[in-house]
């Protein structure tokens, strides 16, 4: 009884904190005519090493493509991704 109300505290004070830190980065911008996927490793929470992080960000430009988005990319932690990689074609780089 005392472990699943531990659980649930604990997942009511991960949702708080999410939102405390995402809500004052929300924007909400009607102007853009198409809807943006961005995927975001910002150091937050543990995202796994760079190749899992590729290999995301692979998984959702294919799923943007598929349901005709755009595809931003947020990535600041431990480095920015466009020290190695510039966009080409598409500016898949996140204005802040």
């Amino acid at each position: 009884m005392i472990n699943k109300l531990k659980k649930r505290l604990s997942l009511l004070y991960k949702r708080i904190k999410l939102l405390l830190f995402y809500l004052p980065k929300l924007t909400f911008n009607k102007t853009t005519s198409n809807k943006t996927i961005i995927i975001c490793f910002d150091g937050v929470f543990a995202h796994g090493g760079f190749v899992d992080r590729l290999k995301g960000m692979i998984s959702f430009y294919e799923v943007s493509k598929q349901l005709d988005y755009d595809f931003k990319i947020h990535f600041s932690h431990p480095f920015q991704l466009d020290y190695f990689f510039k966009p080409n074609e598409i500016n898949w780089i996140q204005k802040k």
